[in-house]
């Protein structure tokens, strides 16, 4: 009998352990962010709570419109990070939008964690999983600072409009620098956090330039996410409730996101 106790008590904690993150002994969180509760976007939230260590899961909300409900707020207590334009403005002075200039709602939501883990995940309210989160998300780089999808080079789009948009201090970095990527999937690093933390009034621009750039440019790495483990939405609408694939693929799915 003790025999046996012991073999079920060695099976918890190899669970537990095994939950610790989606690549063993990788210390992560994972955050979904939104700006509305529509039922698409709790969809998504449910099914990160239930595929992901829960205590690892939260919920990064622009609050700009007031829109977060005290229900929800009581439901998912210490899991709901709400932030406005105006603490964007607040923590960084040449912020614009937040849908553009992403970085103060980063550093927002990571001081605003019970827990300061090594990586973070932030997954767009409409990227849907596939499968299971655990093991779409399950990648074995455990030393990347920015990991995204589409990265790419100055010179290998030059004519992207939004590097225009770089203010302040990275505005005027050589072009051969830039570099662009498409976010709506990321892990960021602690170091990364702390470099966007670092350059708080200094500089900012659209996420997806200013954030691989940054990063590159303090020699910090960047890679692109593995491309198994993306799908592609091939008729090229936005991922809604009456148009999912039903593949159970572990892979991430998005309108402008998928293996090129």
């Amino acid at each position: 009998m003790k025999r046996l106790l012991l073999i079920l008590l060695l099976l918890v904690l190899v669970f537990v352990f095994r939950r610790k993150s989606t690549y063993e002994g990788l210390n992560e969180v994972y955050v979904l962010k939104g700006y509305k509760l529509d039922e698409q976007t709790i969809q998504i939230w449910e099914k990160m709570l239930n595929e992901l260590p829960e205590d690892r899961c939260f919920f990064s909300y622009d609050n700009t419109r007031n829109t977060m409900t005290d229900e929800f707020m009581k439901k998912y207590p210490s899991k709901i990070i709400t932030h406005t334009e105006d603490d964007c403005k607040k923590m960084n002075p040449l912020h614009e939008a937040i849908y553009s200039n992403v970085e103060a709602t980063v550093v927002i939501t990571y001081d605003a964690l019970p827990v300061k883990p090594d990586f973070i995940w932030f997954i767009e309210n409409d990227v849907y999983c596939d499968g299971n989160f655990s093991k779409a998300l399950n990648i074995e780089d455990t030393q990347s600072d920015y990991i995204t999808t589409h990265l790419r080079r100055y010179d290998e789009e030059p004519t992207w409009g939004r590097f225009v948009e770089f203010k302040g201090e990275i505005a005027n970095i050589e072009n051969s620098k830039k570099m662009a990527s498409l976010n709506a999937i990321v892990r960021c690093s602690r170091k990364m956090i702390d470099l966007l933390r670092d350059n708080m009034g200094k500089s900012s621009g659209f996420c997806e330039g200013y954030f691989p750039t940054l990063a590159s440019t303090h020699g910090l790495t960047c890679e692109n996410m593995p491309p198994e483990k993306l799908g592609k939405f091939t008729n090229l609408e936005n991922v809604r409730l009456s148009n999912l694939p039903h593949n159970n693929d572990n892979k991430l799915y998005h309108k402008f996101v998928y293996s090129i």
